[in-house]
Formats: C-alpha cells, sequence, structure tokens
C-alpha cells in the first residue's frame, strides 16, 4: 500500500463500535478508557484516530464478551452512518456497483486499516481486503462482513450474497457461524482476504437513489479528502495538542500516530516548516496560557493542569520564561 506507516479510522467507526459493545451490555466508555481514548476524541465524527485505539477497543471487547467472533457480528450490524458521510453517500448510488466504485475511490476516509480493491477476472469477480499480516482477524472479519451486509440493507434483498468468502487466518469459532452469515462457503488459510461475487451483483438497483444527493455529497468527499491531505502537518498538530494536552503531555511517536504519519515524517514536515516538536508543543502551551489566564473562573493551579504541567510551580516557571513575568503579573495587566 502506498501509505505512511501508520494507519488510522474515522471518529464514526470507533462510536459505531462503541454503540455496538453497548448493546452487548457492557459500559464502552469505561472500555474506551482502558484503551486511553480521550472523550473528546470522539466528538468530531470526520476526524481520523490511529488504528491500534480502535484494534484494542476491538480487542477489550473481545475480551469482555469471550466471544472471538465479537468482529464478525459487529461487521453483521453495519449501518450506513458507521461510514460517516460515505455511508451516506453510498445509500444514494443507483446500484453495487456504482457504490463499489464510491467507496473506493473514498475509503480512505473511513479507514486505512486495510485497502480493498475489485479484482476482475475472465468470469469472476472479487472484492479484495488487504492488510498487514499483523492485522487481528477481529478487523478483517468486521471489514468482510460489512460489505456484505451493507449490500442487504442498500438493495432491500437479504438474499445478496457471495458466492464464496476467503481468509487467510484460521476460523475463530466454529465454521458454521461464518457461513450461516455470508450463507456460502467459506474457506480459511487462504492467499487472500475477499469476498468473491457473481458479476451480475454490480448491476443490481439499490433501493434510495438520488442522483443530486449522489453528487453533492461526492463533490464533498472529494474535498474532505484533498484537505486531508493537503492539510498542514504543524496546523494540525498544534490543534492536537491543544486537546491532548489537558490528559498529560504526549510524546512526539503519539502525535505522529494521531496525525496519521510515521514519527520521521512528522519530523520532516516540521523541519521543512522551520520548526520542531519541542517547539510546538511549547507555542500552543503559551497561546492557551494566555487564554486560560484571561478567565477569572480557572485558578492558576487549573491553568497549569489543563496545559499538561504536574506541577504549578513548572508552570509558573515556563511562563516566566515565555514573558518576563509570573502568571499571575501577567493576569493582574490584563485587568488593568
Amino acid at each position: 500500500m502506498n501509505r505512511v506507516e501508520q494507519r488510522h479510522v474515522a471518529v464514526s467507526m470507533i462510536r459505531s463500535l462503541m454503540y455496538f459493545l453497548e448493546r452487548q451490555g457492557l459500559d464502552a466508555a469505561a472500555l474506551a478508557r482502558r484503551v486511553h481514548l480521550a472523550p473528546d476524541t470522539l466528538a468530531d465524527r470526520d476526524r481520523q484516530v490511529a488504528s491500534p485505539y480502535y484494534a484494542a477497543l476491538m480487542q477489550v471487547g473481545i475480551e469482555a464478551t469471550g466471544d472471538p467472533l465479537l468482529g464478525l457480528r459487529f461487521g453483521m450490524a453495519v449501518e450506513p452512518d458507521r461510514w460517516g458521510m460515505l455511508g451516506v453517500l453510498l445509500t444514494h448510488c443507483v446500484d453495487v456497483g456504482e457504490a463499489i466504485r464510491f467507496q473506493l475511490r473514498f475509503q480512505a476516509l473511513v479507514s486505512t486499516v486495510g485497502e480493498a480493491a475489485l479484482i476482475r477476472g475472465d468470469d469472476t469477480l472479487a472484492l479484495r481486503w488487504t492488510a498487514p499480516p499483523a492485522t487481528a482477524p477481529a478487523l478483517t472479519e468486521e471489514a468482510l462482513a460489512a460489505y456484505v451486509a451493507f449490500g442487504r440493507w442498500a438493495t432491500g434483498q437479504a438474499t445478496t450474497t457471495p458466492t464464496r468468502v476467503h481468509f487467510r487466518h484460521p476460523p475463530q469459532a466454529e465454521r458454521e457461524r461464518y457461513e450461516t452469515f455470508f450463507r456460502c462457503p467459506v474457506a480459511f488459510e487462504q492467499p487472500h482476504d475477499e469476498l468473491q461475487i457473481a458479476p451480475a451483483v454490480l448491476a443490481m438497483p439499490l433501493r434510495n437513489p438520488d442522483d443530486d444527493l449522489k453528487q453533492w455529497l461526492a463533490a464533498r468527499a472529494e474535498r474532505l479528502r484533498q484537505d486531508n491531505h493537503d492539510h498542514e502537518p504543524r496546523t494540525r498538530l498544534a490543534e492536537w495538542l491543544a486537546r491532548q494536552l489537558p490528559f498529560g503531555v504526549p510524546t512526539l511517536d503519539e502525535a505522529a500516530a494521531a496525525l496519521v504519519l510515521s514519527p520521521r515524517s512528522l519530523q520532516r514536515e516540521l523541519d521543512q516548516a522551520g520548526t520542531n516538536f519541542k517547539d510546538c508543543l511549547a507555542d500552543v502551551r503559551q497561546q492557551l496560557a494566555d487564554h486560560y489566564l484571561r478567565d477569572p473562573s480557572l485558578s492558576i493551579g487549573d491553568i497549569g493542569v489543563l496545559l499538561g504541567f504536574s506541577e504549578q510551580s513548572a508552570f509558573q516557571r515556563a511562563f516566566k520564561r515565555w514573558n518576563g513575568i509570573t502568571p499571575r503579573a501577567y493576569r493582574r495587566r490584563l485587568a488593568d
């Protein structure tokens, strides 16, 4: 795959998984805290989060339920909003073939855990999902099951089914459980993860086509894809640091993962912008300190915590280094 090393998923995927875990009788918020998913991380559905958080949340869900097929069941329960704006776009396509083309075009808006491709043979067709060898089976099973479940929902035909399903990994439970859902033979320890489908499936109409809405959503998805590609890492880093500081000072590696970059790539981008991670962190803290000091409801100690300082004295020393005076004196100057 021609991508940076770090992979990501959209917040809409994580929120959908949490809702699914709640329906299993689990405390999804507690599980999210276990894998260090900060609540504010989940506020923006279009935001992208490093995929290890998603994989970890899936794993603790498997442990809590004791069901190794949790990923498969999560895929079976797919709803369009799981894929955010892309899911809405797909529901308004004219047929399955058009929906697949849009999904392949914009899949990175939802996830880069794996990458789907349509593989055509002489008289065969396969929707192949390629992910790194270390990818957890639950994530692969969720992906393939979600494609099938969405196809059944969007066409309104419960009989929509692949002709055969292949997984690279060994079965995680009885084969019958897989075949009950997919309604076709399922083979394991195969060369590829893929759904084999009849070419005629591409022409199956969807039940809610809307050409005007589809075109509008496609244009918006294209802009979002371009924004994600072009958005300056320095600005994205500053925005992310501002959200993370109340939970502690993040490392360069953590920041790179959140921005869907390798640490080396982030360092290179910052170097090209004439700065570095340490200076960006200091700049964000300095700007936030000025903002927080204008709020009389926040004490100096509160502000230190919001900026990620472990002690109030450390915040005071840093602030005096930035501005030449103490935070308290700065606040009095603002009042005057």
